[in-house]
């Protein structure tokens, strides 16, 4: 005769498993941090905006840009060339995949800040003629009002 041994069932509080599963999905996303992901949703130069800020905060040294499919690794191509084009970072690595897929790997210049900075000024410039363009119109248009109501 032999003996069964009782099978051991061990059940986990709901507070146990809630912080396995916080634990998990922070090592998950943790290593997606510099990973840009790029679709056809958007243009490239808002992805090409998206890395500059990345870049301009300090967050990252080096930023992988990810396309899939013909659309993505067009996208990827289109922001890299605008990116590199405007000297704000350069190729570090390329890696493909047969998915398709295309992942391209920046790295920030050493003269990033100079560059960004300049073309800050150059928005704020922008935005500064803009504004005044736009309450110069505003004025002409009140004085042909008030001119157009006094000669009625």
């Amino acid at each position: 005769m032999t003996q069964e041994k009782p099978e051991k069932t061990v059940e986990k509080t709901e507070e146990q498993n809630d912080s396995e599963s916080n634990q998990q999905q922070k090592t998950d996303t943790s290593s997606l941090g510099n990973l840009v992901l790029v679709g056809d949703k958007n243009k490239p130069g808002f992805y090409a905006r998206l890395v500059k800020n990345l870049y301009a905060y300090n967050k990252y040294e080096q930023i992988e840009i990810q396309g899939r499919g013909e659309s993505g690794i067009l996208r990827v191509s289109q922001v890299v060339s605008i990116l590199t084009r405007w000297g704000y970072c350069e190729l570090v690595k390329i890696k493909t995949a047969p998915s398709p897929s295309l992942k391209v790997c920046l790295k920030k210049t050493a003269d990033f800040d100079e560059i960004h900075a300049d073309f800050q000024k150059q928005l704020e410039e922008r935005a500064l003629e803009r504004r005044t363009k736009a309450e110069a119109e505003k004025a002409t248009e009140e004085a042909e009002k008030a001119t157009e109501e006094a000669a009625s």
